[in-house]
């Protein structure tokens, strides 16, 4: 009942949000955009980091601008996923399907004086006066709300001094905090607007429901079939493959024996299930002599997780081994709901599901080499061990229904050419 009561008071504290008209903010709505923020608890600490960041925000900028051939379209990464270099690598090769493109990343913060900054962060603090949640989680919010405003101004003040006139705007996402407020700003200007699938979702999740791009890239037919029963317009959505396969070679398979297993956890967000999967795997690997090695999910390390519960696990990978290299060290990976599953899938790697609560995978009957309990997990593991032909048949299976018959470059290509306003 806590966790309902929580949820209605995060959806409600969204709609106020949205309702306030921040000055320079005209027609966004705020709440959207700080979905995932107003859900953070705030302390002293995340106060300083708000502080810092309106400091940054108003004096600096991260940004740099790469020009291709004749542009007219953005291909936008923002520094909601300055972090993620899985991605920005996936990003990078959906820039090269194109020719004639801008593209704007975030680097190493310069000094790029905005004026009128606190003067700024004084009006919305008094606009956020009627809001009945503590100060420090105002600033925190203010903040975000801030850097957003401030870069979206930098990128539009280059493009004008350079004579750029912006008819495309691509971005990996469009409901995360800088992306929203860019991919609203740019609909607001008729821009043509594209956002790539960023994760596997469950239908109804949020990246799905509030997705606002004008076209929606789709992995797959998966993704798209819970894009659709999420509410996105299925004239919307367009099938092209996940980036991360644009240009990565098949792996060519073969049957391991090196005995360890890879385990790629979601993170402190899905902590419940990590455990719970880390439980059943220990039981295998202690049964048959197995090693285990551990990948965080970027941004998490095993510190931030409530409880202890890494004996027996023989390495722990942070987020700066590539999924592949990853996957070259172990025999096959055990995952409890990642995007990973179907990168794996469709290179041709063997990768096992824990069909959790939450796994987007759950209730699609058409996924194979999923498990919901220790004894469907440790049937899976033995048709590895012992190099049963059948869990190929089902790898090919997820393979069909989880990737493309066309080469990913291809279909980007196509869907650029065919959709790009010229």
């Amino acid at each position: 009942m806590k966790k309902m009561i929580k949820e209605f008071e995060l959806l409600e504290l969204q709609e106020q949000l949205n309702k306030i008209i921040l000055k320079g903010c005209k027609n966004i709505r705020i709440g959207d955009m700080l979905h995932y923020n107003i859900e953070e608890k705030v302390g002293i600490k995340e106060a300083i980091i708000s502080i810092m960041r309106i400091i940054r925000s108003s004096v600096g900028n991260n940004y740099v601008f790469e020009i291709n051939g004749s542009p007219n379209t953005i291909m936008f990464f923002s520094n909601s996923y300055r972090q993620r270099t899985e991605h920005f690598k996936a990003f990078q090769e959906v820039c090269k399907t194109l020719s004639d493109y801008i593209k704007v990343v975030p680097k190493s913060y310069r000094i790029q004086c905005i004026p009128k900054g606190l003067k700024r962060i004084i009006q919305w603090t008094r606009q956020f006066n009627s809001l009945k949640i503590g100060i420090l989680q105002k600033l925190y919010l203010i903040s975000v709300i801030h850097q957003c405003y401030c870069e979206y101004e930098f990128v539009q003040a280059y493009c004008k001094r350079n004579g750029i006139i912006v008819k495309n705007a691509v971005c990996l996402c469009d409901v995360m905090p800088v992306d929203s407020y860019f991919v609203q700003k740019w609909n607001m200007l008729k821009i043509n607007t594209i956002t790539l699938q960023h994760g596997t979702f469950n239908i109804g999740h949020y990246g799905y429901t509030h997705s606002i791009s004008k076209y929606f890239l789709a992995h797959s037919e998966f993704s798209k079939n819970n894009a659709v029963q999420s509410g996105v317009n299925e004239s919307q959505i367009y099938i092209v493959g996940a980036p991360q396969n644009i240009r990565t070679p098949i792996y060519q398979f073969h049957w391991k024996k090196e005995k360890i297993i890879g385990l790629l956890l979601g993170g402190t967000v899905v902590e419940q299930y990590d455990i719970e999967l880390v439980k059943m795997v220990k039981i295998f690997a202690k049964k048959y002599g197995y090693k285990i090695y551990i990948k965080f999910h970027p941004g998490f390390e095993k510190d931030q997780y409530s409880i202890n519960i890494w004996d027996g696990i023989d390495k722990f990978y942070e987020s700066n081994i590539d999924i592949y290299d990853f996957a070259d060290l172990v025999d096959f990976m055990v995952d409890d709901g990642s995007t990973v599953f179907v990168e794996y899938m469709v290179q041709n790697r063997i990768a096992f599901t824990y069909l959790c609560k939450i796994n987007p995978y759950k209730e699609d009957k058409n996924i194979q080499l999923g498990f919901e309990t220790a004894e469907e997990m440790e049937k899976l593991f033995l048709m590895y061990q012992n190099q049963n032909e059948e869990l190929l048949q089902l790898l090919n299976k997820n393979k069909e229904y989880l990737g493309t018959k066309e080469t990913p470059f291809f279909l980007y290509h196509k869907f650029f050419c065919e959709h790009l306003i010229r």
